[in-house]
């Protein structure tokens, strides 16, 4: 008698402790929901940050639980002239570079201003540039 209910009793012990870690779960996803998007700046950027004006705005994404917000562009630029623009921008914007550096397939650009930190990845995407805009903001 005392083995059959062993089953039953792990069971019913299984589903408490699932059911407990699916409550736990969708409280903390609601209270820092990620916020996905598409083809805006995220409201998270400050208003000044630097985009070139041939850019297409992709997929975005507002990360609050970790003061994390990313932009992803396409640009009509070459990957040479996408480069400058935002080391020549970010610099006329008021913001301090940290970092330069990357070969003909990626360059990362770090930079800083005030609380806000990021940095810029470009890409070479034939005649064009893939950008992705990192920030962090305490």
């Amino acid at each position: 008698m005392t083995s059959s209910r062993l089953p039953v009793l792990l069971l019913a012990t299984l589903m408490v402790v699932s059911a407990c870690g699916d409550d736990d779960a969708s409280s903390s996803t609601t209270a820092g929901a990620v916020v996905f998007g598409e083809g805006e700046v995220p409201a998270t950027f400050p208003d000044d940050f630097p985009i070139p004006g041939n850019s297409v705005i992709g997929l975005t994404l507002i990360d609050p639980p970790n003061h994390k917000s990313e932009m992803n562009l396409s640009t009509g630029s070459d990957f040479v002239t996408t480069v400058q623009f935002f080391t020549l921008s970010l610099v006329s914007a008021g913001y301090v570079l940290e970092s330069s550096y990357g070969d003909e397939l990626r360059w990362e650009i770090g930079f800083r201003r005030g609380e806000v930190v990021g940095t810029v990845v470009v890409s070479p995407q034939g005649t064009a540039s893939q950008v992705a805009v990192t920030i962090n903001t305490a």
